[in-house]
């Protein structure tokens, strides 16, 4: 994160301090290329990520936990390495790229819009979202450092209170930010409307985490409640988990709602443009990227942890500790998925013609050495990982071809009109 906040630094110091609108306009372009360079990198990372993960996923489980009856992480399941290793890549490789996307097209966009308005708000409003982003990283580490778990201490707890932390250290940096700025200029420099539609887009941010844990910690209502309602039948189990997930998006609709309304007529209120402040507060929501990927990266972690103690047969009490914090973990996976964008459908397309072809492979190798069961035989796992692999890499062919296609057409079309 921080090469990439001091390249967008340097691009946009480039045109600033160029002198001329011709070289500045080359600058931008160079920012707009590199946003939609972060935005093909998230389709493909995070759409190649989530295929390779879900097939192993979704085969080991059905035919291991299903149709044989042997525990998840078992090592007689010939999946069960692609599965730990599917946790890693779509929750963390591909998560990370998602959020980067939505964090370097914010950024961009916001220093485009403060580009358009240059002549008459001033070219400081095209470098503040990279200050803001500069910010966010030092809150996140700042934050990070208080993430402490007791011997009988909660993580979910301890993952809180640091993202809260970290979002106390934005607000008190970014207010020194800007009054230290306008005091030593004299005027002010940087608008007071443009940190509080920055603050906005934070606070919200936080909102959604916390609504998030609600409805995903088994702590609190709607998950204890979709537990008892499990016992009385597989329907009533899943219109009650899907009740529950409609809900959970009031807060965050409202929310958004409410953080656009405060940005634009917080911004209109201190004379600065109320888009802009729009596009703003989009930055401050994603400037505590660091400790939302440090966050989503803990629930692989410790789901294979869980893994390894399982099939290396240690003793109850330590797949019990780990799988407590696996629980943890899902709900950290879900607050950050909060945060992103995901190419659903063709992940889900492509993961069900994989998972039917490894489904396949875990049955065959089942039924040509019974003595895997036994313990007495070791499955091919290079079988499934290959599977997932060249799965994931075939699925994206086309998006990859488009991706590198589509730009060089839309240059050859626009040059006539620059």
């Amino acid at each position: 994160m921080n090469t990439d906040a001091w390249l967008y630094f340097g691009i946009v110091l480039g045109f600033v301090f160029s002198g001329s609108s011709g070289h500045a306009l080359h600058g931008l372009y160079t920012a707009l290329a590199y946003g939609f360079g972060a935005s093909s990198l998230a389709l493909l990372a995070k759409a190649g990520g989530g295929i390779y993960t879900k097939t192993a996923d979704i085969a080991a489980d059905l035919v291991g936990k299903v149709e044989i009856g042997i525990p998840e992480d078992d090592p007689r399941n010939p999946a069960v390495i692609a599965d730990n290793v599917g946790d890693n890549v779509g929750d963390v490789a591909g998560m990370g790229a998602d959020i980067f996307d939505s964090y370097v097209a914010a950024t961009v966009a916001s220093m485009t819009l403060g580009a358009s308005f240059a002549q008459t708000i001033g070219v400081q409003y095209i470098v503040l979202p990279l200050i803001m982003c500069i910010i966010g990283i030092i809150s996140s580490l700042i934050g990070l450092q208080l993430v402490h778990v007791g011997p009988n201490g909660k993580p979910g707890r301890a993952l809180n209170s640091g993202s809260v932390f970290s979002c106390f250290v934005f607000i008190v940096l970014s207010v020194l930010v800007f009054a230290i700025t306008n005091s030593v200029a004299g005027s002010m420099v940087l608008n007071w409307g443009a940190l509080i539609a920055t603050i906005s887009g934070l606070l919200i941010g936080i909102v959604i985490g916390f609504s998030t844990d609600f409805f995903t910690n088994d702590e609190y209502k709607p998950v204890r409640h979709v537990a008892n309602v499990s016992s009385s039948g597989t329907g009533l189990n899943i219109i009650t988990g899907f009740s529950y997930g409609l809900i959970s998006m009031i807060p965050a609709i409202v929310g958004i709602v409410v953080a656009m309304m405060a940005a634009y007529f917080g911004c209109e209120a201190f004379g600065l443009h109320g888009f802009y402040g729009i596009e703003i507060s989009a930055v401050g929501m994603l400037s505590l990227t660091g400790i939302v990927v440090s966050s989503d990266a803990y629930g692989p972690i410790v789901d294979n942890a869980k893994g390894i103690a399982e099939m290396s047969g240690m003793k109850e009490e330590v797949v019990d500790a780990a799988d407590s914090l696996d629980s943890v973990g899902n709900t950290a996976k879900a607050i950050n998925k909060g945060f992103a964008i995901s190419a659903a459908a063709l992940t889900m397309l492509a993961v069900t013609r994989n998972a039917f072809t490894m489904i396949n492979e875990i049955r065959r190798q089942f039924h040509e050495k019974p003595w895997i069961l036994q313990g007495t035989d070791l499955p091919d796992y290079s079988a499934c990982v290959g599977i997932a692999s060249q799965g994931a890499l075939l699925a994206l062919a086309l998006p990859a071809f488009l991706a590198v296609v589509l730009p060089l057409c839309a240059a050859y079309c626009a040059v006539p009109y620059f």
